[in-house]
């Protein structure tokens, strides 16, 4: 993907796409203290709602941490990959796992591409909606407002369908909030 947009509109959609994550996990935490003080549900039920949601919070932020300023441009597109070949069968396989490995040393993640963050992203709000409406709750307008302006920064409607990843996706840049 060759992306000559300037700098310092990189550095802007950036702030957006930041400003954006952490609004949606600010805004995260109100609706959580509303599950977690139901008294018509069962306090296990609440409890899984609120861990559930607090793994939404979590991988928000850590998916903040891990873009690429220098990919992001104001139309972003994807490349739709040809398909990939066959994976070796298991009969192929070594049926001896190896010898074990040291465990390599932390270090910061690595930023992902534009289309694995943008597939992350998509994938993540997606969860929050399913989970909004199993609470049968309405999200906060702030919550969809910053969510649409991450998905369009982010290139989320450039995506192929999940359902058929031949046709080809609706490429045009949404404006959100």
């Amino acid at each position: 993907m060759t992306n000559p947009t300037n700098p310092t509109t990189q550095r802007r959609l950036m702030a957006l796409l930041t400003g954006a994550l952490y609004a949606i996990a600010n805004a995260l935490f109100p609706v959580v203290n509303t599950v977690m003080q139901q008294p018509t549900r069962p306090w296990l039920q609440r409890a899984n709602y609120a861990d559930r949601f607090s793994r939404i919070i979590q991988k928000l932020i850590a998916l903040a941490a891990r873009i690429r300023p220098e990919t992001l441009s104001r139309n972003p597109t994807f490349q739709t990959n040809p398909q990939q070949p066959a994976r070796p069968t298991p009969a192929a396989l070594p049926k001896q796992p190896g010898p074990l490995r040291p465990l390599a040393p932390l270090r910061p993640a690595r930023p992902l591409s534009p289309l694995q963050f943008a597939q992350r992203l998509a994938k993540l709000l997606r969860q929050l909606e399913q989970l909004a409406a199993e609470l049968r709750t309405a999200l906060p307008a702030t919550i969809l407002r910053n969510a649409a302006r991450a998905r369009a920064i982010a290139g989320c409607h450039a995506l192929p369908s999940p359902a058929d990843p031949t046709a080809t996706p609706n490429r045009t840049w949404e404006r959100a909030g």
